[in-house]
């Protein structure tokens, strides 16, 4: 046998015990009573998992849930009053319990399941890669999430619970005149740089301050004329309806964002061919962000370049409503 192969079969071996002894862990320290989410995937899919914990202990009764997911979300879950608790994951543990369910097709394990779109898994090795693709149909995404989380047809979502501090009251004071831009984003293609970079100067005209978040991906933008503003997942929600508007590139943050008050604009690049920058309930993509319950405040556009001058006076006329 192929030398690299042999060595690909030794670590995907390894990485399925791996996950094969993590299954045995949890279900040592977690009773039968306990359903625990093991949440492995993008903040908007953990966000999404996290609006069902409420419905998912009742629906299944268990007494309480624990949520495992990537250490950057775990205060997130937190905000849910109905998760009682979370627990963060390494990567290469999380890689490896994600391998387990996968390899077996079956997104459950006892009291422990996938609470994830099975996508696909890829695995990259000296001079071998892996993608092992996952076929499942998933249509509109409440759907999805009733049929990976066993629920019932239109269960209701949990509500994020933001308590009153007075950080957040004083966030209120300094940003209440000012715009949030989220030009980054893993899941759509980018937006070109110039046109922020007039988005920026529009709004700084109408007498807005402008502020643009950066957390240090590589896929963050720096904008000429906006202040840049680092924060945390958590924080972005708790203090996020502090601003006077928020406009991004659609990813996970706007998932949250969407359980607040906070007036949003949201560009997609999904569809290109369209002829209308428009994006109307049910077009919008899989994660539909007017499935959060809030169906006021929240414009979702679709960035064509042959219509900029048009999105650019949508957006302003939608922050200074």
């Amino acid at each position: 046998m192929n030398t690299e192969w042999t060595k690909l079969y030794e670590a995907l071996a390894a990485k399925y015990e791996m996950g094969e002894k993590l299954i045995s862990i949890l279900k040592e320290e977690c009773a039968e009573t306990t359903g625990v989410v093991f949440c492995p995937d993008h903040l908007g899919d953990t966000f999404w998992a996290g609006t069902y914990a409420g419905e998912y202990k009742r629906q299944h009764g268990y007494e309480r849930v624990l949520y495992i997911t990537k250490a950057a979300y775990t205060e997130m879950l937190d905000l849910f009053p109905e998760i009682d608790m979370t627990m963060p994951m390494g990567e290469k543990e999380t890689d490896a319990l994600k391998f387990y369910f996968y390899l077996r097709h079956q997104y459950t394990d006892g009291n422990i399941r996938l609470g994830s779109f099975p996508y696909f898994v890829m695995f990259q090795f000296p001079k071998v890669a892996l993608q092992q693709e996952i076929n499942e149909s998933y249509q509109a995404s409440d759907l999805a999430w009733e049929k990976i989380l066993e629920l019932s047809p239109k269960t209701p979502r949990n509500q994020i619970k933001i308590p009153e501090t007075a950080s957040l009251r004083e966030w209120k004071e300094k940003y209440q005149n000012a715009v949030l831009l989220a030009p980054g984003a893993y899941s759509e293609e980018a937006v070109p740089v110039p046109f922020w970079e007039k988005l920026t100067a529009r709004l700084l005209d109408r007498g807005l301050e402008v502020y643009v978040n950066y957390n240090g991906h590589d896929c963050d933008i720096r904008i000429p004329g906006a202040e840049p503003l680092s924060s945390s997942v958590v924080d972005m929600i708790r203090f996020g309806e502090c601003f006077r508007g928020f406009v991004g590139l659609r990813s996970g943050i706007c998932d949250a964002l969407a359980q607040t008050s906070l007036r949003m604009a949201v560009l997609f690049t999904i569809a290109p061919w369209k002829d209308t920058i428009e994006l109307q309930e049910g077009e919008a993509g899989r994660h539909d962000l007017w499935q959060m319950g809030r169906k006021e405040g929240i414009s979702c556009y679709e960035y064509l370049p042959q219509q900029e001058e048009l999105l650019l006076e949508r957006i302003c006329e939608d922050i200074e409503i």
